[in-house]
């Protein structure tokens, strides 16, 4: 499974983003479901589709899609940035050790990173 992101599907993602309304996140779910489909298990693709429904308030599907798309293998910063969206899902489900098991991977991954140090904060 490839974790490349053309410059043609970064296009299409920053698409979905420019289209999203938080208020309404039932088109940014459908829009990045279909690109998932046009691209069967692309491990980005699956962790947009996640961020979609994170951000729509659904936190236990998002779940699955975080985990799937880490099964399938991240790098650099979309690792970040998932294992961030992740561990803050985790906490709002309530499973904190979880939460912070995911968020001491962020910090050995990215060391550097003011954003998982916010996390952690």
């Amino acid at each position: 499974m490839t974790t490349d992101v053309t410059p043609e599907l970064a296009e299409a993602i920053q698409r979905g983003y420019d289209r999203r309304d938080r208020a309404n996140m039932v088109p940014t779910i459908a829009y990045f479901q279909a690109l998932l489909a046009e691209h069967p298990g692309h491990p980005v693709l699956v962790y947009e589709v996640g961020g979609a429904y994170d951000t729509a308030g659904q936190e236990e599907t998002a779940r699955g899609y975080y985990e799937r798309a880490l099964a399938l293998g991240l790098d650099g910063d979309v690792l970040r940035r998932c294992l961030c969206q992740y561990a803050s899902t985790l906490r709002w489900l309530g499973e904190l050790d979880e939460s912070l098991a995911v968020l001491d991977r962020a910090r050995r991954e990215f060391p550097d990173s003011d954003s998982v140090r916010v996390c952690n904060g």
